[in-house]
């Protein structure tokens, strides 16, 4: 897994390169990072970013034969990645060493337990890069539900406020609901199709319309979860003005809520935001954000483990493990929520049922902090044992 993590992380800083020279753009961009960015345990990730780097025509621009073991740009990316996100510095052979036997919890000095709960916030926030990178880029780009709103009025042929057909143009947009469609056309004073007409030929595309539906089909599966996108939308203030419709019950299954929320968006501070996400890897790190409930993270170190019996199972032991590692220090990096889950009667009858559950604001700052100085422990007795 580690040689696997090298190699991508050599090719994605390679990727980085062609894509800030301007030797690499647009789709091409897109599908190197859809090709980088999937789960490193898939077996056909290596062929796969391959295939596309040929199709593309960059294959021998990208160091797409490096081996991990033997060739410098694997270990050389990785130390520039721990450089930049924990300040340290470490050599070759270190990086090599780790990468060849790996770094067991007893070379790093932490107790089992301490190193169990990090390793299970690797999935989450590792996600949450690669969503958050995602995120950004469409909020950037995204198609404007004013613009299209406008469009679609301009085209009815309505003579009067009264002869716009609303389910006709919510479903010739996608994405938008019959009551929106008729409260914003009231809101932008459009009253016939020439009044669409004139407002869209001095539209200003500075603040835009958007929506959670819009962001959930686009991340895909990217889509960490409606609750993330409304939590890094608040964070970065790029968004005001949040107004709930009735979402019916296919987007409802999407969105995961029986409200579907729109808001206007500051294209420019948008953008600022992603050109800043994308040449500031300090920037990437303070933005790099997870809400991940206790049951998940629960779930995911039995599977680490391979058994359901332990103290990670008890979420007071998970809670005083965030604790001792500096991860919550008030009540605002957590809150109680609740999940659905399914309940058997015994009987063959499975019902859906509530399950209360604590949710964590983690932050990737905060995760580096505490695995620091391990970290460097650790790859200094690797290090000196491979040497």
């Amino acid at each position: 897994m580690l040689q696997q993590l090298a190699w991508v992380t050599a090719v994605s800083q390679k990727v980085d390169e062609l894509e800030k020279s301007g030797q690499l753009k647009g789709q091409a961009i897109k599908e190197m990072r859809d090709a980088l960015g999937q789960e490193l345990t898939a077996k056909d990730l290596v062929s796969k970013v391959r295939s596309r780097a040929r199709r593309i025509g960059i294959e021998d621009q990208l160091p797409l034969e490096a081996k991990p073991l033997k060739d410098n740009e694997p270990a050389d990316a990785i130390a520039r990645d721990l450089e930049t996100y924990t300040k340290s510095t470490f050599t070759a052979d270190q990086i090599r060493g780790a990468l060849q036997s790996g770094i067991s919890f007893s070379a790093s000095g932490r107790d089992m337990g301490e190193t169990l709960v990090l390793q299970a916030l690797t999935r989450p926030l590792s996600a949450a890069r690669t969503s958050t990178a995602k995120l950004l880029e469409l909020l950037a780009t995204m198609p404007d539900l004013d613009r299209a709103l406008l469009q679609a009025a301009a085209e009815s042929g309505a003579e009067r406020g009264a002869d716009f057909n609303a389910e006709q143009i919510a479903n010739s947009i996608g994405d938008v609901t019959i009551d929106w469609v008729a409260s914003r056309l009231k809101s932008l004073a459009i009253h016939d199709a020439p009044s669409a007409k004139h407002k869209l030929d001095n539209y200003n595309d500075d603040e835009v319309e958007i929506n959670e539906l819009q962001l959930a089909r686009l991340l895909g599966d990217s889509n960490i979860g409606t609750q993330w996108i409304r939590e890094r939308l608040t964070g970065w203030k790029l968004t005001k003005d949040g107004r709930a419709y009735d979402a019916t019950p296919e987007q409802q299954q999407i969105v995961m809520d029986s409200a579907l929320v729109h808001y206007r968006l500051n294209r420019a501070k948008t953008k600022s935001l992603w050109e800043d996400w994308k040449n500031d890897p300090i920037k990437q790190r303070e933005m790099t954000l997870v809400e991940v409930p206790n049951l998940v993270l629960a779930s995911d170190m039995a599977n680490m483990v391979g058994t359901n019996e332990g103290p990670f199972m008890d979420p007071h032991w998970l809670h005083a493990q965030f604790e001792s590692l500096g991860l919550i220090k008030s009540e605002n990096d957590f809150f109680e929520a609740q999940m659905s889950g399914q309940s058997d009667d015994g009987k063959g009858q499975v019902q859906d049922v509530p399950i209360n559950v604590v949710v964590y604001r983690m932050a990737l700052p905060k995760v580096l902090l505490a695995l620091d100085a391990t970290l460097k422990e650790a790859m200094m007795k690797v290090g000196n044992n491979s040497a």
